[in-house]
């Protein structure tokens, strides 16, 4: 949990934190690095720099591409940051992102005539998806294509800033970060020649303005057999009011190892919400379903599984519930109480 709060604990305060000398902190770290497959990586904030992420899904209705041609029709798209085939309501799942609708729904259009997948009849979904609860990781491609585009201008070597931009500096961090979390501010100096505590600087600012929300891991072994997901509608709002703490209170859950769901957020179209949840075995999907269902009465649940993904990556992670969105409605709710929040610094 220390980890996926704060990647970058140094030993002494890891060990500290878990009631072990330091020796023992590194050896265990080691352990759980191989037995896990821990990758460090780091969790952004994109809204605060004016970037908004939606929810495209396909159902075709008489063949399915290829696996081939599903890739060849995204892989190259720098907005799509994740795109999995799934088995149940839709069969292909992607996270785009841009700066506005306008332009999203232009991203969205071109794809849904981009050969090959124009040749198949399909109902294709378009609409924005709000992060609730954990993240999807940016791949190098959205970063190196798109973010860099947020690198403002320098004009007579004084740099012009402007509302949603990065600085040269700040952009090489993400980069670096984002690849390892963990690597050194004084690596990354070295690397693009900057001045010594250019780094470490750049890394306090972009945290001070929440677009590193925190340096993180992602667990990649032996954690889930599969992902499910959920699909929830909102049809009876009242109902649905009077029931919300209970779901809020299952997304704060932790599994054996990691968080009971890995990702969920809000859709507009239609209206309701996402889960994504990591399973060991097939029946806990609707063993989750008919949970929910019955926790967030006043919806429809519906559920797929992901049968592949093909670009991007989900973090499977155990985080602090009490630093959540939800948790901090279920305190005003007066659902739960208040605790104090240990400190990951």
């Amino acid at each position: 949990m220390a980890l996926s709060m704060n990647a970058r604990l140094p030993i002494p305060r890891l060990a500290k934190l878990a009631g072990l000398s330091e020796q023992a902190t590194h050896t265990r770290v080691k352990i759980l690095e191989e037995k896990l497959g821990i990758k460090y990586l780091l969790e952004t904030n994109l809204e605060s720099l004016g970037y908004i992420t939606y929810l495209v899904t396909i159902k075709f209705q008489d063949n399915i591409p290829t696996s081939k041609e599903i890739e060849e029709t995204i892989m190259d798209e720098n907005h799509i940051i994740f795109a999995a085939t799934t088995k149940g309501e839709y069969d292909i799942l992607m996270y785009l992102i841009d700066e506005d609708p306008a332009s999203a729904n232009e991203h969205f259009v071109r794809l849904r005539y981009k050969e090959p997948l124009i040749k198949y009849k399909a109902i294709w979904n378009f609409g924005y998806i709000t992060k609730s609860l954990s993240f999807v990781p940016l791949n190098e491609t959205f970063i190196e294509n798109i973010l860099k585009n947020k690198i403002g201008s320098k004009s007579k070597d004084i740099f012009q800033s402007h509302t949603g931009s990065l600085k040269h500096r700040e952009f090489l961090l993400l980069k670096e970060l984002n690849s390892d979390s963990k690597v050194s501010f004084s690596d990354i100096d070295k690397k693009y020649n900057l001045n010594k505590g250019t780094s470490r600087y750049a890394y306090h600012n972009l945290k001070n303005k929440g677009l590193i929300v925190r340096p993180t891991i992602s667990m990649t072994k032996a954690v889930a057999k599969y992902t499910g997901i959920l699909q929830i509608y909102n049809i009876d709002y009242e109902k649905i009011r009077a029931n919300r703490y209970k779901f809020l209170l299952d997304l704060n859950e932790h599994g054996s190892v990691v968080d009971r769901c890995c990702l969920a957020g809000n859709i507009g179209s239609p209206n309701g919400a996402m889960g994504l949840f990591p399973l060991s075995y097939d029946f806990e999907l609707e063993k989750t379903a008919e949970r929910v269902k019955d926790e967030l009465q006043g919806s429809i649940v519906n559920t797929l599984i992901i049968t592949g993904i093909i670009k991007g990556e989900l973090c499977y992670r155990r985080t602090d519930s009490t630093y959540t969105k939800n948790y901090k409605v279920l305190t005003e709710m007066g659902k739960v109480t208040n605790k104090t929040q240990i400190n990951y610094n």
